[in-house]
């Protein structure tokens, strides 16, 4: 293994002679730098979005299959996974609560009784081509199972949080991911955001 970055000159070419040479590190890796945030080139070049709440609900307690918050569905029929960014939240808990995302999956299709607005993540663009669905209220074909815990609090109080989850939840089609507490929780606004990448 070699003890320092390789250097390969297969990087872009500036100008009519000149090129930059592109840098990989001691596992090959590729060195780069960003010149926008990390989810630009998803948003800008790609196809990605987002939905949320527009008006205020209840969230569905525990792994509920009559669900009422915030689930991200992938029909079994698309092509695409739904690579998710960001998810955030706001709720007023009634109780002692934990709040997390649920993930599941089943051969038979989401009912979805309120649907929810997609929109891209480029202001005023059109969604068109997205194929990703959301709800605010829907019935799960199958009960999901708690994937990540984001918070926890302890008395009745407002909480809530943006978390990135950096495209480590995937969802395949077939599958659906809901914003769940576990305990009773009204004034519930939540938003997800996804790219969508070929299978």
């Amino acid at each position: 293994m070699p003890q320092s970055p390789l250097v390969a000159f297969n990087g872009q070419k500036l100008g009519s002679t000149s090129y930059v040479a592109a840098q990989y590190g001691k596992q090959r890796e590729l060195w780069t730098g960003n010149r926008h945030g990390k989810y630009y080139a998803g948003s800008y070049g790609g196809l990605s979005g987002f939905a949320a709440n527009q008006a205020s609900a209840t969230l569905a307690v525990g792994l509920a299959t009559t669900y009422t918050g915030l689930v991200l569905s992938n029909a079994a029929a698309n092509t695409v996974n739904l690579v998710v960014q960001k998810v955030g939240f706001t709720a007023l808990t009634s109780a002692a609560n934990t709040f997390g995302l649920a993930l599941g999956s089943s051969a038979s299709a989401v009912t979805h009784t309120t649907p929810a607005t997609i929109y891209s993540n480029i202001a005023g663009a059109s969604a068109t081509g997205l194929v990703g669905t959301a709800d605010v209220a829907a019935t799960l074909p199958a009960a999901p199972v708690y994937a990540k815990f984001l918070l926890s609090v302890a008395t009745t109080t407002q909480t809530g949080g943006f978390f990135d989850i950096d495209g480590e939840l995937v969802i395949p089609p077939g599958a659906y991911m809901a914003i769940v507490g576990t305990g009773g929780t009204t004034g519930f606004w939540g938003s997800i955001s996804w790219e969508e990448v070929p299978v």
